[in-house]
């Protein structure tokens, strides 16, 4: 099949147009004064408020009061020791007394302070790509509702042509029975067909107010006062090659991510090593002598021995977290993988089928329709051959409107899983105008 790139496709919703009633037009241009909202700011206002986003900030401002902590050196310590008092005999006062001022001071030693530090560092390194993941799903949740808006749309904008080619069709009857040409028959059955367009076109526009009213709720909006913009939605284009997709896995959200888990349990594991070497504790000190009336200097050095414990099940511990960690690094690479070449199917499918709709059934089915509509005002087909041609081609209209959400949808689903733009015609996350957002 010949997949060209085309740059829209509005003249397949127009083909059977016709004058819409008053209701309907009235309808219409209600809904055209309303302002037109593009998907760049959908995204944009829904990155500004959402509360998850905000979440995502607290806890990256945690983090980087966690790099600050690691920094920290133990606290000295301060004793005051008094003995040979209150005792017995010539202790029983304070004249034999001795008092001790004693600073004391830990040393860490093994590089502890540092590898606190790199632990806390890799944490907010990770907790960076955890905030990017979150920015992306929040964002691709407001677009994924701004698409089902601009599908909704597109239905009502097929409803309205059907109601009216209907009307356009049920006018044309009465003038064939006004001329004796058909029975009375034929008009109730085109008013039954004219009330099931009209019935499908409210269900629409129900579809539509519901889906904008959710779509509002991305930004805690109130009012779906809006509508979106639907240019973008009629325009599909050349798919990329898969292999240029996978070529990108180990730059996304996902993967960084995984690989900034491990990561960090391999600066962990530096950190247990660490916290297994001993520290010394060093002492300087003043002593007074109440009897002799005299002061010394007292200094004392203090090392734990490490009989017992070497902080060797710690160490095990976090060597075990490693191992898993890789493993999962492994898994999201694998997992990564597995979904970019089933959205990239998607994508494949949904292209093929709104091209071969495009430029092979609606043209058919509008000349089918068209050929038999003049044939039946000339005699030449009945009543039921209009209502089965002009089945079909609305058929082909609304499968067409669901290629096309699948298609987008596919697209949307690419970039939310490689943190980047797709090169096709449309861009739904736009990297480079929300990083900092």
């Amino acid at each position: 099949m010949n997949r060209k790139p085309f740059a829209g496709l509005l003249a397949m919703v127009l083909a059977a147009l016709v004058l819409h009633s008053p209701q309907e037009a009235r309808a219409t241009d209600a809904a055209s004064a309303l302002p037109v909202l593009s998907v760049a700011e959908v995204v944009a206002r829904t990155l500004e408020n959402h509360p998850a986003l905000s979440a995502a900030g607290h806890e990256s401002t945690a983090l980087e009061h966690e790099i600050r902590q690691a920094g920290v050196r133990p606290n000295p310590e301060l004793s005051l020791e008094l003995e040979n008092f209150g005792g017995s005999g010539e202790f029983s006062g304070t004249d034999r007394a001795e008092a001790t001022l004693r600073l004391s001071q830990r040393l860490e030693l093994g590089g502890k302070r540092s590898a606190r530090q790199d632990v806390a560092r890799s944490g907010q390194e990770l907790g960076l790509w955890q905030k990017e993941l979150v920015r992306i799903e929040v964002a691709s949740e407001a677009v994924a509702r701004f698409l089902d808006l601009v599908a909704a749309q597109q239905r009502e904008a097929v409803a309205r042509d059907q109601v009216a080619l209907n009307e356009s069709l049920l006018s044309a009857v009465e003038e064939r029975i006004a001329a004796g040409k058909s029975a009375s028959i034929e008009k109730k059955r085109f008013s039954s067909r004219l009330a099931e367009a009209r019935l499908e076109l409210r269900r629409v526009q129900r579809e539509v107010s519901a889906a904008r009213q959710v779509l509002a709720l991305s930004w805690h909006g109130s009012q779906g006062d809006f509508i979106a913009a639907d240019d973008d939605f009629l325009r599909v284009a050349e798919i990329p090659d898969r292999s240029k997709l996978l070529a990108d896995l180990e730059s996304s959200p996902a993967v960084q991510r995984a690989n900034g888990m491990r990561l960090r349990t391999e600066q962990e594991l530096r950190l247990a090593r660490a916290e297994g070497v001993v520290d010394p504790t060093l002492s300087l000190g003043v002593r007074r002598d109440e009897d002799a009336d005299d002061h010394a200097l007292v200094a004392e050095i203090s090392v734990p021995l490490p009989l017992f414990d070497r902080n060797r099940g710690a160490i095990a511990a976090v060597r075990s977290r490693l191992d898993k960690a890789r493993e999962e690094e492994n898994a999201a690479r694998l997992d990564l993988e597995r979904k970019v070449v089933r959205g990239w199917s998607k994508l494949d499918s949904a292209y093929d089928e709104v091209v071969s709709l495009h430029d092979e059934v609606i043209p058919a089915a509008e000349e089918t329709f068209e050929g038999i509509r003049y044939g039946y005002q000339a005699g030449k087909f009945g009543l039921l051959d209009v209502l089965d041609a002009e089945q079909s081609l609305f058929a082909a209209k609304s499968l067409k409107i669901d290629a096309l959400l699948a298609y987008h949808r596919a697209v949307l689903e690419l970039e939310r899983l490689l943190g980047r733009n797709v090169p096709t015609s449309v861009q739904y996350l736009n990297f480079s105008k929300y990083e900092d957002k």
